[in-house]
């Protein structure tokens, strides 16, 4: 019995080919085509993505390693010292242009990611780049306008503590993005 039903199967599919078999070619190549298509979509939006999160995690690490200046030195020396209090003013003023072209290496990665974040990561990565790069800003924002000021009066320790704590909190920005969001005193995280 199992032969016979072999037979007749075979049988049915030559006909088949036989009476569509002008159309079956092109429906197949068809049908391939846009199994070929959609796996290409999805291979590229995997790959694009995963390449987002690299040089995400590039920018984060950079951020990591472009410090502020390790000291600030002290213009309040003795009475007769003039000159040393005109280099520490000097030393402090090239120091902050040092780390102010740290941070401009990483606005150009900031601002070539952010059409790539928004089309490729999920909610969590967004809010992570977009709290790194208000930080950012706010950061060149204020070295700039420190920037603009005379030589004589570019800083005190008093900036200089300001400018060590608005990078720190560029960096947890960018090192522990879960606290950001989170309410003083409270364990409840908001947005989960």
């Amino acid at each position: 019995m199992r032969a016979g039903a072999a037979e007749e199967g075979a049988h049915l599919v030559k006909e088949l080919f036989r009476d569509y078999g002008s159309a079956i070619g092109p429906t197949l190549a068809f049908l391939l085509g846009v199994l070929a298509v959609t796996l290409h979509f999805y291979v590229n939006a995997h790959l694009e993505r995963a390449e987002t999160l690299h040089k995400f995690d590039q920018l984060k690490q950079l951020i990591s390693q472009s410090t502020p200046p390790p000291e600030y030195f002290s213009e309040r020396l003795p009475q007769g010292t003039q000159g040393r209090n005109l280099a520490a003013a000097i030393d402090n003023a090239r120091n902050l242009a040092i780390f102010h072209n740290r941070l401009d290496t990483t606005k150009v990665l900031i601002d070539n990611l952010q059409e790539r974040i928004y089309r490729h990561c999920e909610l969590e990565d967004i809010k992570q780049f977009n709290s790194i790069k208000s930080r950012h800003e706010t950061l060149v924002a204020w070295i700039e306008e420190m920037q603009g000021r005379t030589i004589a009066h570019k800083y005190d320790i008093d900036g200089y503590n300001s400018l060590v704590e608005t990078y720190a909190r560029l960096k947890k920005a960018a090192e522990h993005p879960a606290e950001l969001f989170r309410y003083v005193g409270s364990t409840v995280e908001t947005g989960q």
